[in-house]
Order: C-alpha cells, then sequence, then structure tokens
C-alpha cells in the first residue's frame, strides 16, 4: 500500500519513512538518544564509597549522589525519607556480600549492613552497574531489610 506524498507522488510506506528522517536530517533536528551516565571506574568502590557517604554525612547527600549518577533530575524526597534511619550511623558489620559480574558487561553488587541499634538490623543494599565506553554507569539502587532468608526476595541468583 502506498500514499500520497506532496506534489501527487505515491510513496511506499519505507520510502515515506525515509523521506521523513531525510527531512529531519535537513532540519538539523537528531533522533533522541538515551542520557549516559556519568562513569566510574570502579563499581565495587564507588558503592562503598557511596555507603561511608550514607553513614559520615547522611541521607541527602546520599541520595543526592545516587540521583546523580543515576541521572535522574530533582529531589527523590521518598529515598531520602527511607534512609533516614541510617543515616549517620556506622553499622556493627559492613561489607560486600554478593558480587555477580556477567561477562564484564554487567555487574550486581549487594553489600550487606547489621545495624545493632536499629529496627531494621539486617539491610542490603544493592547497586547495579553496566559497562559503557568511557567506564561503568551505575543504572540501577535499591535497599531492603531481610532478617529470615540469606537476601531479599530477587536480590542473588540462587
Amino acid at each position: 500500500m502506498s500514499r500520497l506524498a506532496p506534489g501527487g507522488l505515491r510513496l511506499a510506506p519505507w520510502r515515506a519513512g525515509l523521506a521523513a528522517a531525510g527531512f529531519c536530517i535537513a532540519l538539523g533536528a537528531s533522533p533522541v538518544m538515551a542520557q549516559i551516565m556519568p562513569p566510574v571506574e570502579d563499581p565495587a568502590a564507588n558503592s562503598r564509597a557511596l555507603l561511608d557517604k550514607l553513614q559520615s554525612d547522611g541521607g541527602e547527600p546520599f541520595v543526592a549522589e545516587v540521583m546523580r549518577l543515576l541521572r535522574k533530575k530533582g529531589e527523590n524526597t521518598e529515598l531520602s525519607t527511607n534512609l533516614r534511619p541510617f543515616s549517620k550511623k556506622k553499622p556493627d558489620v559492613l561489607g560486600l556480600a554478593y558480587d555477580r559480574n556477567f561477562n564484564d558487561l554487567i555487574r550486581v553488587m549487594v553489600f550487606y549492613a547489621q545495624y545493632d541499634d536499629n529496627r531494621y538490623p539486617f539491610m542490603y543494599f544493592q547497586f547495579t552497574y553496566k559497562k559503557i565506553k568511557e567506564g561503568w554507569a551505575m543504572t540501577n539502587f535499591r535497599f531492603e531489610n531481610e532478617a529470615s532468608r540469606a537476601f531479599p526476595e530477587g536480590y542473588a541468583a540462587p
């Protein structure tokens, strides 16, 4: 099936798309590109530094840095509020509990933290990084508490 183009010419659908792309290029428009996250050199060291920032500076600076690395605009007050119980508190135990490297292209790391004086004694902080041309980009962060299993649901492969 074809359609009528300006000037009375009939163009096949793929040619119409090609003509539209050429028109956009002629106008100087370019396709929308995904925002590239700021690169980090070492995902494990970056994650540990972020957790140190949470302990020393509090939730707001931590959240601001996570949002910057994820290229998310604005404030995430919900995340800040949820992290408040862990702000400026040094855990009794903190370490990298799980580090899964998928062919040096994707890394998923789970840090375990145990707090004695907290209503959430066992916390897990999961960071996901993907390889980009300049290094590694953090693409996801989440945290959860879990007392009965080794890891929260969906945090680590069996």
